[in-house]
């Protein structure tokens, strides 16, 4: 592993919608993870390199400027491309509006959004991940700023689906 930025707010602000995690990672060639399955919802939204995500039988080989979602009990591996691995930003989150925005998003075979607006997206991604830890856990002011930016996050993904891209069966 090259370098991983992991943070995990300990305060929730609401039932609604929450952070679970979130951070970033630069992955090694042939870096995985998985087979795994998880309790809560995480997106990743790829910065540079490539890769390919499995999951439900399906394969989808993936490079910058687009992302993939995770759900609940879903089993999933993905790994990085071995001549040019991928650096991502990922959020993982929760709660009672979580199914209803994830599932709002036109996603590409069920798991993949390439979208136009790639760069707000970006910018999302890039300010969820440069809140501290500190700024989370002392005034409560950086998880509200969190939980924003995560619907800021599912406004483009919902305004701007893409074009298509469908799984290698």
């Amino acid at each position: 592993m090259k370098y991983a930025k992991l943070v995990f707010p300990k305060n929730k602000v609401n039932n609604e919608l929450y952070v679970c995690h979130y951070g970033s990672h630069q992955v090694n060639a042939c870096g995985e993870f998985g087979p795994a399955k998880r309790g809560y919802y995480l997106f990743h939204f790829i910065k540079s390199g490539k890769g390919v995500y499995y999951v439900d039988g399906k394969s989808f080989e993936l490079s910058k400027n687009q992302g993939f979602i995770i759900r609940p009990n879903e089993e999933t591996y993905y790994r990085a491309d071995e001549r040019t691995p991928w650096e991502y930003e990922f959020v993982a989150f929760n709660g009672i509006l979580a199914e209803e925005l994830v599932g709002s998003v036109a996603w590409e075979d069920g798991y993949v959004v390439t979208p136009e607006n790639y760069a707000r997206i970006r910018r999302i991604m890039n300010s969820m991940v440069k809140i501290k830890d500190d700024e989370l856990n002392k005034s409560g002011g950086g998880n509200y700023q969190l939980i924003g930016e995560l619907y800021l996050l599912f406004a483009e993904l919902i305004k701007n689906g893409g074009g298509a891209v469908y799984a290698d069966e």
